[in-house]
């Protein structure tokens, strides 16, 4: 990360997570976007998640026998309350920022499925987002459990949508890059005096049409566009999504910096879906590259000069796990054989 960066850690329960059904029906608190705090409603008009009052999954940590999910409304700060109220006591820590520059693809590619985003919260835990809430059980048929009794857990549509999100903004950048007319053509086109996007072919979703320039919406971007072409209009989108994706997930706090000697800003998420956001932001400025590794699958930044450019592994001990595999390959062959 840039120099502006600071230091973040995420909790990961040991146990993982579970599928819950439940409602979301006026409950004590929740996270705001607009804050960085636990603020209290009761009426439908302040809830702005479209899950409400309408039974749908949560991914809820494992806790130990007897364990109870702390409550937002002990503590005072959200990025202090967070972390706690999506992993419970016993919880892995690692930095997301520091240690796992590429992470913000593995969002990006995960399966839209159960599977692929329990696999994604069980090894780097919950985003953290605004489908984190408490909510009352359901059965199968929707039918309230205990109403009085209500559990923290993070809405699955959630994850859907900032997965999907964070599709759009990744595919979009490569393509910019490659100049892949393909994707560009089949996600943005002029309309008039206007130019519009929609979710890329292979993306969760069809979003709907939205604006990357009208007459009321950055007009001016409509110029550099019939002059650049749309791999311009593809980055504006990456900006306005990134934005969005930062928005209120981020802050500066003044820290001590010990080589410095002196208190320096730093910008500090306050989730992980804030940190990934911000670690796309950081790649898109350093123009980064990036290649997925050829025996685990995971992504990983490919610095200029070092090692060679066609880099297929993220670790030694990947090439080496490769390198063995490849070995024992002629051995079982010669084995079937000889059968």
């Amino acid at each position: 990360m840039n120099g502006l960066a600071g230091e973040f850690t995420w909790r990961v329960p040991k146990d993982g997570f579970r599928l819950v059904k439940g409602t979301h029906r006026r409950p004590a608190a929740r996270f705001s976007r607009g804050g960085v705090s636990f603020v209290s409603f009761d009426g439908q008009v302040e809830n702005d998640l479209s899950f409400f009052d309408y039974p749908t999954d949560f991914l809820v940590p494992m806790l130990p026998d007897g364990e109870r999910m702390p409550s937002g409304l002990d503590y005072d700060r959200v990025k202090d309350a967070l972390p706690f109220v999506l992993s419970g006591s016993a919880a892995n820590e690692y930095e997301p920022l520091g240690k796992h520059p590429a992470l913000f693809r593995e969002l990006a590619y995960i399966e839209p499925t159960w599977e692929g985003i329990s696999q994604f919260a069980n090894h780097w835990g919950a985003l953290g987002s605004e489908g984190t809430c408490e909510f009352i059980r359901v059965d199968d048929d929707g039918t309230e459990l205990d109403e009085f009794a209500k559990t923290w857990g993070e809405s699955i549509w959630s994850w859907t949508y900032e997965a999907g999100m964070m599709h759009d903004a990744v595919v979009l950048w490569d393509s910019a890059h490659r100049r892949d007319k393909a994707i560009l053509n089949s996600s943005i086109w002029f309309d008039g005096d206007s130019v519009c996007w929609h979710s890329v072919p292979d993306g969760w979703s069809f979003s709907g049409a939205a604006w990357v320039s009208a007459p009321d919406h950055h007009p001016d971007r409509y110029y550099e566009i019939r002059r650049h072409g749309l791999a311009r209009a593809a980055l504006y989108i990456v900006q306005d999504l990134v934005n969005e994706g930062l928005r209120a997930r981020v802050h500066e706090q003044l820290v001590w910096d010990e080589i410095a000697g002196r208190p320096t800003v730093r910008i500090i998420p306050i989730n992980l879906v804030g940190a990934l956001w911000l670690q796309f932001a950081n790649a898109i400025e350093g123009n980064h590259d990036f290649g997925q590794c050829a025996s685990c699958g995971s992504w990983f930044v490919v610095v200029p000069g070092a090692g060679r450019p066609d880099k297929r592994y993220c670790s030694d001990a990947c090439r080496m796990r490769a390198y063995r595999k490849r070995k024992k390959a002629p051995k079982k062959r010669a084995r079937r054989a000889v059968r």
